[in-house]
Formats: structure tokens, C-alpha cells, sequence
């Protein structure tokens, strides 16, 4: 999988506004709902692509100060007319207990990063 250090997701807080988040921004993990994944594919003849999905536990370790716990937010679908998958991760880690910091996008070839500020009316989204 491609890693992309520096990027740009989005946040649906539980009243449903959208904030723009960036690796190393830190939120508190009940201000998010679900995590707002951009990206784009050769087949999308729209432009950009987005999908909602929800946070998931992955892992969690002691470590100096607390319980640090990692989340995913992954997006997994079928690559149209071809016997593939395409997969994006979002990662996020909670550390210390209170501070959940966006860090790390991974994704498979099929599929590229696009920065979420580039969608016109990104935070009108009706997913």
C-alpha cells in the first residue's frame, strides 16, 4: 500500500457539521462521528470521490502517559468491470486519552489521495 504523510480529511462531529482536519491536528475523540475519506480513481469520470465511514478500534498499548488507541476508517469496494478491490485507511491514534490526532493515510494503487479542499461544496455532503 502507498503511504501519504501530508493530507487532509474531513470530520462529521455527532450535530453534523463537517470540519476539515490535517496530520498532526488534534480533536477530541467524541467531537467524531465518522471520518470523510477523499480520492480519486481512473474510472470516476466526475472528478473526486468521496465516502463516509465509520471509526474503528484497531489496536491500543500502554505507554508512558495512558492507554494510546489506534482507529481506522477504511474504505474497501469493488474496483468497477475488474476482479479487484481498491482499499483506503484513514489513521487516527488517541494519545493521551483525550486527544485523537489524524497521522497517516494509506491506499492501494487503483486509487489516489485528493485533497478534500478541492471539492466544490465538500461541506454540503449528503452521504
Amino acid at each position: 500500500m502507498k503511504v501519504v504523510n501530508d493530507f487532509k480529511l474531513a470530520i462529521r462531529r455527532p450535530n453534523g457539521d463537517i470540519q476539515e482536519i490535517e496530520v498532526g491536528q488534534a480533536v477530541h475523540p467524541d467531537s467524531v462521528e465518522s471520518v470523510i475519506i477523499p480520492f480519486s480513481a481512473p474510472w470516476s469520470s466526475s472528478g473526486p470521490e468521496v465516502r463516509e465511514v465509520p471509526l474503528q478500534e484497531v489496536a491500543g498499548q500502554e505507554r508512558p502517559m495512558g492507554q494510546e488507541t489506534i482507529y481506522n476508517g477504511i474504505v474497501e469496494e469493488d474496483v468497477p468491470n475488474a476482479r479487484q478491490t481498491f482499499k483506503i485507511i484513514a489513521e487516527l491514534s488517541e494519545y493521551p486519552s483525550g486527544s485523537m490526532t489524524l497521522y497517516q493515510l494509506r491506499h492501494t494503487e487503483q486509487v489516489s489521495y485528493a485533497d478534500i479542499s478541492d471539492l466544490v461544496g465538500y461541506s454540503q455532503i449528503n452521504l
